[in-house]
């Protein structure tokens, strides 16, 4: 800052006014991704000296431009043998001429375990594509699928450790279950694995040979639990009444094979022989 005098009429007044001062922008270090795009923009003038058509045909056809490089991330178990077959047919080509949404949606159809696929290219040479993947949520019984958490199946081989600990469906050994009976057993497996009191280590098995009800055969008691199919919030409903009720079927009843929550407002249990044991009433 500084101070200016007004001689106008013989006093001192001050006026700040700001000094100029020279502003320098900092340059950032000249590095591979600008290397890129000058060489771009230098093909490009050399191209368009010749037209727009020549420089547009010289551009697609440099073999300065052709892939030489294709990079993956996130990959955990996508086959690496259809990942070198993606990048074989990349390989070769010229990087401003892939069609990167074609290459990315080749990458969801054909990879089972590929949930979204994205598709970049770096000047001059190289493209990177970053995977994600979908997660096993249940294994068939058939032993050569299993259940995604979109409500897909996946080749259960090559197998990860962690595939054992897996909830187990029983289905038919000809077929997988249906779509919509996969999409409510992943609504159920979600459900079985959440809470502070989970059922998933009680769950032995799975039962989803009947396309309109889930059935739950247990660890610790030889009980068949009847859920029927519906959305989430009806499954959750379900599960939350077995287990409220659960403690008083095991006070007073002895024998149980089967109980049905597929009605909305009772438990149906069969067959029924009073405990000998006597107990106290639960809930009047």
């Amino acid at each position: 800052m500084r101070a200016e005098w007004d001689a106008s009429d013989g006093r001192e007044q001050r006026f700040l006014r700001p000094e100029s001062r020279e502003v320098r922008r900092r340059r950032r270090p000249f590095g591979l991704r600008e290397l890129g795009r000058g060489a771009l923009g230098t093909a490009v003038l050399l191209a368009l000296g010749g037209g727009a058509v020549a420089g547009k045909d010289a551009l697609l056809t440099s073999e300065r431009l052709a892939v030489r490089k294709v990079t993956f991330d996130g990959e955990r178990r996508t086959s690496p043998a259809f990942l070198a077959e993606v990048r074989q047919s990349l390989v070769g080509r010229n990087v401003l001429a892939l069609d990167l949404g074609s290459v990315e949606e080749r990458l969801r159809h054909d990879g089972p375990w590929i949930k979204s696929a994205t598709v970049r290219r770096t000047l001059p040479d190289r493209i990177d594509i970053l995977l994600a993947e979908d997660e096993a949520v249940a294994r068939l019984s058939n032993g050569h699928e299993l259940v995604t958490a979109s409500g897909g199946l996946v080749p259960a081989l090559p197998a990860s450790d962690d595939d054992g600990l897996l909830p187990l469906v029983a289905c038919a050994p000809s077929g997988a279950p249906a779509p919509e009976t996969l999409t409510h057993l992943v609504e159920l497996v979600s459900f079985l694995e959440s809470g502070s009191s989970p059922l998933a280590p009680r769950t032995a098995v799975i039962d989803a040979n009947d396309p309109e009800d889930l059935v739950l055969r247990l660890v610790d008691v030889p009980w068949v639990v009847h859920l029927g199919t519906g959305a989430r919030d009806e499954i959750v409903s379900r599960l939350n009444r077995f287990m409220n009720v659960e403690p008083v079927l095991r006070a007073r009843y002895t024998g149980i094979e089967t109980v049905d929550l597929r009605f909305r407002d009772r438990v149906v249990v069969a067959p029924v022989e009073p405990s000998p044991q006597p107990s106290s009433p639960v809930g009047g």
